[in-house]
This record gives C-alpha cells, sequence and structure tokens, in this order.
C-alpha cells in the first residue's frame, strides 16, 4: 500500500482524506476558542486569527458546496480536483457505487438561527423545480443534531394546552395570534391541531392579513417593554427566551417562538432528530449535525434571509412530538448504545445515514484491566463507504499535523494515519480500522464519529 491509502496491486483507493467547507454566516461564532475555527485552522483553513463569524464546515458533496479530497494521484501531487463521489464510484473497489447520500456539518452557534422547516421529497422536487434559485436540490433533509457543548434548541410545537397557557399571560399580544376568533374552549380535544394551526398560522400572516402594517411591531414593543420592566428574577424561562430572542431579531415575529414549540438544553452527546415538516431553530451551542444529502430551507422568522411563509405553512407538521430526543434530560446522558464506548444515534426511518460515536478512553477504560490489552477494533461496513471525523482529542482541542503535534492516530489495514480534531476520512467498505490505547492523560479525550449509509 502506498502512503495515500492506495493498494498498487489492485489500483484502488481504501480511503481519503476529505477538506471540509468553511462557511461564513452572521450566526457563527467569532471566538477563536470556536470548534468551526479550531478544526479550520488545524487544516490550515485558517491562517490567522479573525473575527469572521465561522459558523459551519462541510464535509460532504452537495453541489452548492463539495468537498475537496486530498490523495496523491499518479504523478505523485495532491489532487484536490476530484470529489468525494468521483472517489466512491471511481476509485474504491466497495459495491456501493452511488453518490454520497449523506452531508456531515459541525456547527459553532452564536445567535438564533432561522425559524424554519425541511421539506419532505415531493415537495423538495416541486420547490426545486419551481424555484431552484431558493431550493437547490431536490431532496428531504431529515437531519440529526449531536450537541459537543451544552446546547439549545427551540424542536416541535407544545401541547395545545400549554400554547394556550402561555397565551393567556400575555393579553398584549393577543391580536397577533388572533386569540378572540379562535375556539380554545377545549384546547385538550385538539386532535386535528387545528387550533394550535390556526394560532400559529395567524400570527405568521399578521402583517399580510392586517391593513396596519406597523401593527405588529406596536403590539410586541408593548410585550418587550413589559418583559423588561420585570426584574430578571421574577422572569420566567419564557420571559427570558423572548428577551433574548429580540436582541437578535428585534420585533420579528419569530420572539414568539416559545409560547409556541418545545425548548431544549442538550447535554454533550445528547441529540436531537428532526424530520420533514418539522419546525425548529438552533439557538446557541455546537454540534455534529449529519443529513440527507439536500441544502433545503423553508424560512419563517428569526432571519433577515428569505421567508417562505406560504410555503412553510404548506409543509409544516402541526403534531406533537415530532422530533425525537436521544438523551436523558434527568440525569447524565445515556444513549442507546452497543457497548460503554459506542454511542448509536440510530434512526429507523432514515436511509441516507447512520452515525455512531466511539469513545476510545471508554473503551480502554473498561476493556484493558488485569493485564487485558485488546486493541479496540472494527471493520467499516460490508456494503458502504464510511466518514470517519475526528470531533475530540484533547482539552484545548489544537493539534495541527502539519507542526507535528498530532497526539493520536489509528491504522486502516494496518497503516498509520495520524489524527487531530476536524481531520475526516471517508474509508472503503470492509476496511479494518485499529484505535491503539491513548497515553494516559486526563486532559485529554479521544472521540470519534462514523457515519456509514444504511443498507
Amino acid at each position: 500500500m502506498t502512503q495515500d491509502g492506495s493498494n498498487n496491486q489492485q489500483n484502488h483507493l481504501e480511503f481519503v482524506e476529505v477538506i471540509p467547507v468553511v462557511r461564513k454566516y452572521d450566526w457563527g461564532k467569532r471566538e477563536n476558542t470556536a470548534l468551526t475555527k479550531i478544526y479550520s485552522r488545524n487544516l490550515g483553513l485558517l491562517n490567522e486569527d479573525n473575527e469572521e463569524p465561522y459558523a459551519e464546515l462541510w464535509y460532504g458533496s452537495h453541489v452548492s458546496n463539495p468537498s475537496a479530497v486530498k490523495y496523491t494521484n499518479k504523478t505523485g501531487k495532491v489532487d484536490t480536483s476530484v470529489t468525494l463521489d468521483d472517489i466512491i464510484i471511481n476509485k474504491f473497489k466497495g459495491v456501493y457505487k452511488k453518490k454520497l447520500p449523506f452531508l456531515l456539518k459541525i456547527l459553532s452557534i452564536s445567535k438564533p438561527l432561522s425559524l424554519q422547516v425541511h421539506p419532505d421529497v415531493n415537495l423538495a422536487k416541486e420547490l426545486n423545480l419551481k424555484y431552484p434559485e431558493i431550493y437547490p436540490d431536490d431532496n428531504h433533509k431529515p437531519e440529526i443534531a449531536i450537541a459537543l457543548t451544552e446546547f439549545e434548541a427551540f424542536c416541535g410545537f407544545q401541547t395545545t394546552s400549554s400554547i394556550i397557557s402561555n397565551i393567556n399571560e400575555y393579553p398584549e399580544i393577543h391580536d397577533l395570534f388572533g386569540y378572540d376568533r379562535v375556539d380554545n374552549s377545549e384546547p385538550v380535544k385538539d386532535q386535528n391541531f387545528e387550533i394550535r394551526r390556526e394560532l400559529f398560522v395567524n400570527t405568521l400572516l399578521f402583517k399580510q392579513n392586517n391593513g396596519d402594517l406597523n401593527k405588529q411591531e406596536q403590539l410586541l414593543t408593548k410585550l418587550i417593554d413589559r418583559l423588561k420592566s420585570t426584574k430578571f428574577e421574577e422572569r420566567t424561562i419564557i420571559e427570558n427566551l423572548i428577551l433574548r430572542l429580540n436582541e437578535h431579531y428585534p420585533l420579528d415575529i419569530g420572539i414568539l417562538s416559545p409560547l409556541l414549540l418545545n425548548y431544549y438544553k442538550l447535554k454533550p452527546g445528547d441529540a436531537i432528530f428532526i424530520g420533514p415538516g418539522t419546525i425548529h431553530s438552533y439557538i446557541s451551542g455546537e454540534c455534529i449535525e449529519c443529513m440527507a444529502n439536500s441544502d433545503n430551507v423553508i424560512r419563517c422568522g428569526l432571519t433577515p434571509k428569505h421567508k417562505d411563509i406560504n410555503t412553510l405553512i404548506k409543509a409544516v407538521n402541526f403534531q406533537e412530538n415530532c422530533c425525537e430526543i436521544i438523551c436523558n434530560m434527568n440525569d447524565s446522558f445515556v444513549p442507546s448504545s452497543l457497548s460503554n464506548h459506542i454511542h448509536d444515534y440510530s434512526i429507523k426511518c432514515v436511509n441516507e445515514y447512520h452515525i455512531k460515536t466511539i469513545d476510545i478512553d471508554e473503551y480502554y477504560t473498561n476493556n484493558c484491566k488485569d493485564g487485558n490489552d485488546d486493541v479496540l477494533e472494527l471493520n467499516t461496513h460490508s456494503y458502504s463507504p464510511t466518514l470517519l471525523i475526528t470531533i475530540s482529542l484533547s482539552g484545548s482541542n489544537n493539534c495541527n499535523e502539519s507542526n507535528g503535534n498530532s497526539s493520536y492516530h489509528v491504522y486502516l489495514n494496518n497503516k498509520k494515519i495520524d489524527l487531530f480534531p476536524g481531520k475526516s476520512l471517508l474509508i472503503d467498505s470492509e476496511v479494518n480500522i485499529k484505535f491503539p490505547k491513548p497515553l494516559e492523560d486526563k486532559q485529554n479525550k479521544h472521540i470519534v464519529a462514523l457515519v456509514s449509509i444504511p443498507n
């Protein structure tokens, strides 16, 4: 085998390094401690500290921002002109010869993302055909976000009873909900979600249906002024969330989200799955996010970007619990797991990806006792390629391979490969991966994520 993961005898590659695309949005973190900046710096994508917002790193082959692929071609030079799809179809020996169906991202969030939903497959095809400049592909976007730090999100609707109870506390904004026109006398009987739908739609269409274009801002100003006049310790969680949202998006209708939507605060390792039509907004924190290979987003608030309210109303799912939370909210993280060290985030309704995280330290802590030194190893999927990304190696996350500071390595079919935070490899099917025991250092944490394609 050559130094780039190729096997000359069989003339194929067994793995390549994936170089992500950096996305800079206003909601991204500007601090140099942001994971997106640390990973970019480690990968040579950030040469010096700056105050730009590094929001996302994309690892994948989406048509709008495909990752580069780093490997040595026949001339001995590093070739970054090919795509991951080229590698899978033409360079890997595995039986899977299709385009990569998933997209993986690292997100560093300093202020709330837009209030949004993602279309299902049928709507995605329709939108892409009619408005390709807004909806760039014809795919759905079921996604899972795994918290890497404390992570906040709105996701899915509260019960109708809770929504009615919340709105009752704020009479100054009843007009925004069309509250007097809604039959809310028996919210527990809202089995078809008609009350919930009407309240939500009334807020989104208030400006469109009201002759006074300033009325929305006037009503929201009354609410904000009252909340600001209340002492911090006397405010509810909902009220503090409304004020936080208003700081970033003044008098945007989306600041009323805490009255309607579930609010979650996740710990590292907790995850949230969001299916088609699920209303949501990530508020703060950092996560690893995996999704079907799509960038279709339908927005209705908390954003200066295009809002497609009528399409969102058509797409949104008004059921309760239309998101899945993988965590134990009352205790330490207890995920569905294959063992103590492998956390399995399998979602049965998703055909494009299957993501797991491996805590290498946890394995050796629990399995290497009484002279037992069994090496942690596994084989990649027998059917499809696997994407490996290093998400945590040290307390600082800073270790640049180019400076010789890589603190860990793995063996791919017995070839030693250095790893550092942010480094990612696309590995062919049926490749053996050995994870050696890390050096004992309480400051270090050795965790990788593996994404494969279900059969």
